[in-house]
């Protein structure tokens, strides 16, 4: 049994629910981060605050209860040390009133999204970061999935957080930024920060056409390609970043069908009027930079920043300037 297993279990069941009503246990089912072993039935009583030994950090990351989550908060760690990144959901709950839906890029997880969740947890706001269908099992290969399939685990999980929380801000990075326009343009979101959007995969001229054209043709024939290194410029978090990555593949029909998420959302920009703050490298390697600036023009946000960085690659939540990413952030949401 995990650390967080055992330590669910030893939680009573009514610190699971929260002032509304709203069980968190069912909310940490929808996200994949209940034990098969847990049980209420089986749970004892919890120990007084204060007394016997203190549940480690690990075990709090999982945590969704208010009173534990005060009494030890998970602090951010040190920008200059190499990190232990973690590829699975998970909920760090600090505010009973706001909270963050983080969502991750085409082929990753949360472990793109889970330095920047700590640095927001410890400014006091509440966290939860997903995994896709398709996105959520150890494999060699990248499984074939849907921007269907991810938008409606997405929306599934909106929706119980709106039972919990009066305000929901949504973070994308890379294909998570898409996923998060169609939420903010169909459901009430209170902030959208968008990070290295995806619009279009950014073309070199040596491609000699674009990618895009590639795959619809060629790419037809080839339902995997191999994946090449983690496009972080920092060396420690790359390598940091590699070992918690689930596929070394990409599958070519998720990058259709993430393509096919970017028509449809080209065409609901207008409806989008969420305060919005955008990030994005210039010498990013995997998106087209320009994506950022299309966004920003189309749409409706009357409050909205575009922010540029110079040194940094595509996960700019992991590299080299992600100390003010997460200043940024942390600022805008706040």
């Amino acid at each position: 049994m995990t650390i967080e297993a055992d330590f669910l279990r030893r939680i009573p069941a009514e610190a699971l629910r929260t002032e509304e009503g709203v069980d968190m246990l069912d909310l940490l089912d929808l996200v994949g981060m209940l034990p098969s072993t847990f049980s209420t039935g089986s749970m004892r009583a919890s120990t007084p605050r204060g007394a016997g030994t203190k549940p480690s950090a690990r075990a709090l990351r999982h945590l969704p209860t208010r009173d534990y989550a005060e009494a030890a908060p998970v602090p951010t760690r040190p920008h200059r040390m190499h990190p232990m990144l973690e590829n699975k959901p998970f909920f760090l709950k600090a505010s009973a009133e706001r909270v963050c839906l983080l969502l991750h890029g085409l082929g990753g997880g949360p472990y793109e999204m889970q330095p920047l969740a700590e640095s927001l947890y410890a400014q006091g706001l509440s966290v939860l970061a997903v995994a896709y269908p398709g996105h959520d099992k150890p494999a060699r290969r990248m499984p074939a999935s849907t921007w269907p399939e991810w938008y409606g685990h997405i929306e599934a999980t909106y929706r119980k957080l709106a039972g919990a929380f009066a305000s929901i801000s949504v973070v994308g990075f890379s294909t998570g930024c898409p996923l998060a326009l169609h939420l903010a343009a169909h459901w009430p979101v209170a902030k959208l920060v968008l990070i290295s959007p995806f619009v279009s995969v950014r073309h070199r001229w040596f491609y000699l056409l674009p990618p895009e054209a590639y795959l619809y043709s060629v790419g037809r024939l080839l339902p995997q390609v191999p994946r090449r290194r983690l496009p972080v410029r920092d060396r420690a978090m790359r390598e940091a970043a590699e070992q918690a990555a689930y596929y070394r593949t990409f599958n070519l029909c998720a990058v259709r069908s993430a393509l096919a998420l970017v028509g449809t959302v080209k065409a609901e920009l207008s409806l989008v009027r969420s305060p919005l703050l955008i990030l994005q490298s210039r010498r990013d390697s995997v998106v087209a930079p320009s994506g950022a600036e299309y966004i920003y023009r189309r749409v409706r946000s009357r409050v909205r920043q575009l922010h540029w960085f110079d040194k940094s690659d595509h996960i700019l939540p992991l590299d080299l300037e992600r100390k003010e990413v997460y200043e940024r952030v942390g600022r805008f949401l706040l």
